[in-house]
C-alpha cells in the first residue's frame, strides 16, 4: 500500500511539474526586458541589416522597416492552426483557425558602437491578437526563451 502512494505521488509530482513548466502564461514587459532584449557591439546601421536578414531567414516577411527609426515589423506568419468542436444532441459544429506569430522590432544605438534589440513577438489567432492573454509558452523547445535565445545567437554569428 505504501509503494503504491509513493508511485501515485510521483507521478502527480512530475504532472504538477511538467504542467508548470510548460504552463501557459502572460508576456510582460519584464520578460521582454529581460530575454528578448539584448545589446551588441556594433553600429546600429549593421545591427539593422543582420536582424532584418535573420528575420527573413527564418521565413518571417517583412512589412513595415524604418533603418533611420530602428524599427522592423514583420507580417504574420503562419504557425499552424488550432480549433474546438462542439457536440450536441442534434447537432455539432467544429471551427479551425490560423493561428499566426509576427515581430515588431526596435533598434537602438545606446551609444557609439553599442546596440540594443528587442523582439517582441505578437501571436493572433485568427485575425485575433491574443498577445495580451494568458497564451504564452516560454519554457522547452519551441518557448520563447528560446526562439528569443537563436534569434540573438544568429545575430552574433553574422557580426
Amino acid at each position: 500500500m505504501k509503494t503504491r502512494i509513493s508511485f501515485i505521488a510521483a507521478i502527480l509530482g512530475v504532472s504538477f511539474l511538467t504542467a508548470n513548466l510548460y504552463a501557459q502564461k502572460r508576456l510582460t514587459q519584464e520578460i521582454i526586458n529581460e530575454f528578448g532584449t539584448k545589446t551588441f557591439n556594433a553600429d546600429k546601421d549593421s545591427i539593422f541589416r543582420i536582424v532584418k536578414a535573420v528575420l527573413i531567414s527564418h521565413d518571417y516577411a517583412i512589412d513595415i522597416e524604418n533603418a533611420k527609426k530602428g524599427l522592423i515589423k514583420t507580417k504574420k506568419k503562419d504557425i499552424g492552426a488550432s480549433g474546438n468542436a462542439s457536440y450536441g444532441l442534434n447537432s455539432s459544429s467544429a471551427q479551425i483557425r490560423s493561428n499566426y506569430r509576427q515581430y515588431n522590432v526596435t533598434i537602438e544605438e545606446i551609444e557609439k558602437g553599442k546596440t540594443k534589440v528587442v523582439f517582441v513577438p505578437k501571436i493572433y489567432i485568427g485575425e485575433a491578437d491574443v498577445s495580451e492573454e494568458k497564451i504564452w509558452v516560454f519554457k522547452g523547445l519551441g518557448g520563447e526563451y528560446k526562439l528569443w535565445e537563436t534569434l540573438f545567437k544568429e545575430i552574433e554569428e553574422r557580426l
